[in-house]
């Protein structure tokens, strides 16, 4: 089966070269992208794309689950729209133009998209108790698909050749992200129905690559980045002018390198891409976006999962601008105006200041609190201060699995929010906090809540004694007769033990935060 995959920074002259060697006719025969291989499962109950390649005026027909495929390819791409079915399988998936493709093993089920940087990339194998998951991870039912493909593109692309799905099996759960299979496997247990995730991340990577033009366009903080990125779209006169130049420069090229292959010399050196078309022309903007999500953006899913910020620590309260500018981008792609965005607070790490991390933590939970198809899992609990790539993962999969059932599969009953500040009162010398997303605060050691502070009008914060009743926290702190301000867990080397009735752990808060 042919594919067309995305160019990257380091093949993109290759890639030239091939585009100037081959014929029209590369597309005559059908052919599907990566997302559509054995072992795939389609998104139930919702409207599926099924797409590809083919020759001009192609007549392209099949079948899945008794349901027809048939259309003619225009321009070289065909696309079919099928019902919504309901989650079941296996099926086999046809498409026959000139040629004919089985695809074997199809199921339609749950498909969720899960994203970020090294903290969603870290493997099963690496996380806490490695060796014991991969050897247990024989789920016919879920499958995975890892799309790092490696590579980073300036214009979005439709492929992610060589990748393909699989089922999950030890051998193919061992180098997958530990995070997203932790939470397939949950939804596969508990919703009893075929599970497809895919695994789409870059290590080190900031926000700001995987975002779209349109997200850039969303919010002030990308100003600048959406300024320079506009003068680099296909529809520009300028960008046309210098691809024109470029194709006939790779041309003269091409003619002189036959000339000295054929005499048995050495290739010439290529002609360097104007402008751009030069790789790194735009900087990070969208690079990520473009070669790992934008081919799925046909594809129907549940949700997305996000875990990233490590690189973007430091910007305070701009990062819940970015995040609002990422998930704009990817519901406006995606065609999903309310697509899930379910992410990962930044675990407690030493990040050479002592408010940096918890600013970062103020920023993802005013994100999520805005926005009602966004929410937080939160790890302050589950960290350690030395590693920044805490192993235990299991625990952040299932944290992740409980908002999705509760939130997109009805499972009301379920406590899957951290606690989290509503409201603050002062009586006294006592300073009575009210959590959200609790009825009966604990904690997980039986010891004293730790990590809240009390400051007065002098703003000059003291350890605060904790009494727990109901959802409320009553503080006392001799230092602070007459208490103002209240903060908790503000300092990046946490382990807190504060909890509500699911074991879930409180978020970071501070009443002092100034307007912005």
């Amino acid at each position: 089966m042919k594919r067309r995959g995305g160019e990257s920074h380091g093949n993109r002259w290759q890639w030239v070269l091939a585009a100037l060697c081959c014929s029209t006719t590369l597309w005559a025969e059908v052919s599907l992208p990566a997302m559509f291989t054995d072992h795939l499962v389609l998104q139930r109950d919702r409207k599926l794309n099924i797409w590809g390649r083919a020759g001009e005026g192609e007549t392209v027909s099949g079948s899945v689950n008794g349901q027809q495929i048939a259309t003619t390819a225009r321009n070289g791409v065909w696309q079919v729209e099928l019902a919504p079915m309901p989650a079941g399988g296996p099926y086999e998936l046809t498409v026959t133009g000139e040629n004919t493709i089985k695809i074997q093993d199809v199921m339609v089920g749950e498909v969720w998209l899960c994203s970020g940087q090294s903290n969603m990339e870290w493997p099963l194998a690496a996380a806490e108790n490695g060796r014991e998951e991969v050897a247990r991870a024989n789920y016919p039912g879920l499958r995975l698909f890892q799309g790092n493909t490696g590579r980073t593109s300036t214009s979005p692309q439709e492929d992610l050749p060589g990748m393909r799905w699989a089922v999950c099996t030890p051998q193919s759960a061992r180098n997958f992200s530990a995070v997203a299979y932790f939470f397939g496997r949950e939804l596969y247990r508990e919703l009893k129905i075929p599970i497809g995730v895919i695994s789409l991340t870059g290590g080190g990577s900031r926000l700001l690559p995987w975002v779209s033009y349109y997200g850039l366009t969303t919010e002030a903080v990308w100003a600048n980045e959406a300024k320079r990125w506009a003068g680099w779209q296909p529809d520009e006169p300028s960008y046309q002018q210098e691809v024109s130049k470029a194709l006939a420069d790779w041309k003269t090229w091409l003619a002189q390198a036959e000339q000295e292959v054929a005499a048995g010399r050495a290739l010439p050196d290529p002609p360097r891409l104007p402008g751009p078309l030069q790789p790194g022309a735009g900087g990070e903007a969208g690079i990520l976006y473009n070669n790992r999500v934008a081919p799925w953006t046909r594809y129907a899913i549940r949700g997305t999962l996000w875990y990233q910020g490590c690189a973007d620590v430091g910007d305070g309260m701009r990062y819940r601008d970015k995040m609002r500018s990422l998930a704009a981008s990817w519901r406006h792609e995606f065609k999903q105006p309310e697509l899930p965005f379910y992410f990962v607070q930044l675990a407690p790490f030493n990040y050479g200041h002592p408010t940096r991390l918890p600013e970062m933590w103020e920023a993802q939970q005013a994100f999520a609190d805005e926005d009602p198809h966004a929410a937080m899992v939160v790890t302050n609990d589950i960290g350690d201060f030395r590693n920044i790539h805490p192993p235990q993962k299991e625990e952040v999969g299932r944290r992740l699995a409980g908002l999705a059932l509760k939130r997109e599969y009805g499972r009301s009953e379920l406590v899957a929010d951290s606690p989290f500040y509503q409201s603050h009162k002062v009586e006294g010398g006592r300073m009575i906090v009210t959590f959200r997303n609790a009825q009966t605060l604990t904690t997980r050691d039986g010891q004293p809540a730790r990590y809240f502070e009390l400051a007065g009008a002098d703003g000059k914060f003291y350890p605060a004694r904790a009494e727990l009743s109901g959802n409320q926290a009553i503080l006392t702190c001799d230092q602070v007769p007459a208490p103002v301000h209240v903060r908790y867990a503000w300092r990046p080397d946490v382990v807190t033990n504060l909890v509500n009735e699911n074991q879930l752990p409180a978020g970071a808060f501070r009443t002092d935060r100034p307007q912005q």
